[in-house]
């Protein structure tokens, strides 16, 4: 049985990208777990995969130092999508001193987990902002075995220009960044969800935005953000806005992964502006579970034991594990020799395998 784990699930983009993808290859024996804490949002993204057909188990909590967290296992597949609206451009007001260090926090937490659990099968999603690079960074440039990349939505079959950035095994990421470029035109998303824009309509534009370009319906959307509202335009002046089911469509939504029921409008485009296209999440899904490691490559971090000390990628810590090896040799020069040669032998090998 394949278990996967979605964190911060939201309405569950991540989570319905990889059941599409299971359910294109005819495996069925999936269970899904959600954590997420908003109640409401958590109840339809378990309606939504039992109505796939999956088991889905609702965790109803906030993620933090507190949370246990899986051990890896061959049929695990986990993903994160820690908070990201205090480092979004997309925020209209700066965040509160406890907003700005609990997003900090929690994309720290996830990515030391990755780290401590070792995870072959996982991803990390957040936004492209310069804060998010950067405490990315710390994580993946000592630990060559995951890699960030940016996608764009529309790259993949999107009727949306969202781009995000994830956090992956190495050589998944390169397995993504080799998958052709396809598009879909907002007309054809609609159309997917049998929907159709208002009569008059021949653009799309981001109400909120400084320069208020409008796109032809022929064309991929701007973001979907709930903040950023889009509203269909004759070219000029505005129609209407997107309904919650019009911007699930250019989000790649299937038609059956149903939005919250009565009056949830605000709710309903808050979830679809914060979520996953589904599409992205379907490669994803399709790319942890198919792509194998290289011939040679290292897909978690090297065990190290007493008599093989790592040696850093960093100058700095590879100098200190050099000084470490030549304080512990004796004091005669072929000894001394010896313990060099073989000091150079690793960095040579180390530096060959990666």
């Amino acid at each position: 049985m394949i278990v996967i784990h979605d964190y911060y699930c939201g309405l569950g983009g991540w989570s319905c990208g990889a059941a599409t993808y299971f359910k294109s290859i005819g495996i069925n024996d999936v269970e899904f777990h959600g954590y997420e804490i908003d109640g409401v949002l958590l109840e339809r993204w378990q309606f939504n995969l039992q109505t796939m057909g999956y088991r889905a188990v609702k965790h109803e909590v906030r993620i933090d130092k507190q949370t246990i967290f899986p051990d890896d296992a061959d049929e695990l597949m986990i993903h994160f999508s820690p908070p990201c609206v205090v480092h979004s451009r997309a925020r209209r007001t700066p965040p509160t001193p406890e907003e700005a260090q609990d997003g900090v926090d929690s994309l720290k937490l996830v990515l030391q987990t990755i780290v401590n659990k070792a995870y072959k099968r996982f991803s990390v999603e957040n936004v492209c902002t310069t804060g998010v690079e950067r405490i990315v960074k710390e994580f993946t440039e000592p630990n060559r075995w995951m890699k960030s990349v940016a996608l764009c939505a529309s790259h993949y079959g999107c009727a949306s220009d969202r781009v995000r950035l994830f956090v992956l095994p190495s050589h998944v990421a390169e397995a993504v960044s080799r998958v052709p470029n396809t598009t879909q035109s907002i007309l054809d998303a609609l159309a997917e969800h049998r929907l159709v824009p208002p009569q008059g309509a021949t653009h799309i534009r981001n109400a909120n935005s400084d320069t208020k370009r409008h796109r032809p319906l022929s064309g991929t959307s701007f973001t979907v953000l709930a903040s950023h509202c889009l509203t269909f335009t004759d070219g000029r002046e505005t129609i209407r806005g997107l309904s919650p089911e019009e911007s699930a469509a250019l989000m790649s939504f299937p038609i059956e992964w149903t939005l919250l029921q009565g009056k949830q409008k605000k709710k309903n485009l808050i979830g679809v502006g914060n979520a996953i296209a589904p599409r992205v999440s379907h490669l994803l899904a399709k790319c942890l579970y198919e792509t194998q490691i290289p011939v040679g490559a290292t897909a978690v971090p090297p065990v190290t034991t007493a008599s093989t000390p790592l040696v850093a990628t960093n100058p700095s810590s590879m100098f200190a594990v050099v000084l470490c090896e030549l304080v512990k040799t004796n004091t005669t020069l072929d000894c001394l020799k010896r313990k060099l040669d073989d000091i150079s032998d690793r960095i040579l090998r180390m530096e060959h395998t990666s």
